[in-house]
This record gives C-alpha cells, sequence and structure tokens, in this order.
C-alpha cells in the first residue's frame, strides 16, 4: 500500500510551494478513509491549504491523472496508445 501511495503522490502534480503536501494530504486521507481535514496537520499544511490546491488547480490535475491512467491500462491491455 506504501508504494502505491508514492505513486498517487506523483500522479498528482499541484503546482506551488506546499503542492507536494497537498497531494500527499490527498493520498493519505484516500488511503486511510480519513478527511483531508484529519491528515492535513500530519504533512504541515492547513486544511484550508489543500482545498485551496483543489480548487484552483485539481481539474487539471485531475486530467493529468487519467490520462495517466488511461495509458497505463492501456498498455497493461495492449490497447490503442500503449
Amino acid at each position: 500500500m506504501l508504494l502505491a501511495g508514492y505513486k498517487l503522490v506523483s500522479l498528482l502534480s499541484f503546482r506551488g510551494r506546499k503542492g507536494d503536501a497537498a497531494a500527499r494530504t490527498l493520498v493519505s486521507a484516500s488511503i486511510w478513509r480519513d478527511s483531508a481535514e484529519g491528515k492535513s496537520g500530519t504533512y504541515g499544511v492547513s486544511a484550508q491549504t489543500v482545498r485551496n490546491y483543489v480548487e484552483d488547480q485539481g481539474l487539471s490535475v485531475i486530467g493529468k491523472v487519467l490520462d495517466e491512467v488511461r495509458g497505463i491500462s492501456a498498455r497493461m491491455l495492449g490497447g490503442p496508445g500503449g
């Protein structure tokens, strides 16, 4: 599970000084079925900062993640793009 967490953090590429901490917070909250508010302190970032990153950059970051997942799936299944 830890390795999967590192891979997910690498996919969430928020721009900015606290972008990495925001990504780690979201991945950790997802893996442990917790809230961003509950995990944000672990990574030295406030819950409001995490929300701001998601609101400001969320759609572009999610688009990149979906493109990466599509590429991985195509490679694994041997379809177009793989």
